[in-house]
């Protein structure tokens, strides 16, 4: 899965996209644990998911049912999560939809970025704010770089509305999301189908100059996320 995710990030999928570029971003599985502990398994710790099968904090969900469902899934998250200016998160528990999710990173107010919520300051992560990438077992490889790029500031490409909107980059296949026909925004550049790891659409092989500029702008002034890339564990 790492591979995969670094394969991803590196251009390896074989797009012909000619939008397509190296992100010049790289993962690597954490090897210390929080209180400075050798991981057995390096990048992993395990946790006895029966513990929040309980029908979640709200009385919403199924207990017992052997799936985490949204509010169960986030309950197990919020009381375990390790540091995210260390870390990135991500959990692989079965989901009953078998679908990921990802929180979008908050901006340091002085840097936004079009799409995403900011904060004039940093501040602690808790309890009540704190979620982070959830995948299913059966879908690690299809959606790991798609909930990652969620994590580091990507959008989906289509846009609900006026063309104008979707992504906020200009190097993506743009298109309005109908339910039916999804036809193709005018401003798409020479492009003729969406090859984005940030669509349900198209091929999925690619990330664009103008996302990887994005994404690297999110580490750079990313609230939590900008510590990043000088972690030590």
């Amino acid at each position: 899965t790492l591979d995969n995710l670094n394969n991803a990030y590196s251009n390896q999928f074989g797009s012909t996209d000619p939008n397509a570029v190296d992100t010049q971003i790289r993962f690597r599985l954490a090897t210390v644990s929080p209180d400075a502990m050798i991981l057995p398994e390096a990048g992993i710790s395990r946790f006895d998911g029966t513990t929040y099968d309980d029908g979640s904090p709200f009385n919403t969900e199924t207990p017992g049912d052997q799936f985490l469902d949204v509010n169960e899934a986030y309950h197990l998250q919020g009381e375990n999560f390790w540091d995210p200016r260390q870390y990135l998160n991500l959990w692989v528990i079965e989901r009953r939809d078998n679908r990921g999710s990802a929180p979008l990173p908050r901006m340091l107010s002085s840097n936004p970025l079009p799409g995403l919520d900011s904060n004039p300051t940093d501040y602690e992560p808790n309890l009540n704010d704190f979620g982070g990438l959830l995948l299913d077992p059966d879908r690690l490889i299809d959606s790991g770089p798609h909930e990652v790029g969620h994590a580091l500031g990507l959008l989906h490409p289509w846009s609900d509305g006026a063309c104008g909107e979707g992504d906020y980059v200009d190097d993506t296949f743009n298109y309005l999301w109908d339910g039916s026909n999804y036809p193709a925004c005018p401003n798409n550049l020479g492009i003729e189908e969406s090859t984005s790891f940030m669509d349900y659409r198209g091929t999925t092989d690619t990330f664009t100059y103008s996302q990887r500029e994005r994404m690297r702008h999110a580490l750079q002034y990313g609230i939590w996320i900008r510590d990043l890339p000088n972690s030590t564990k």
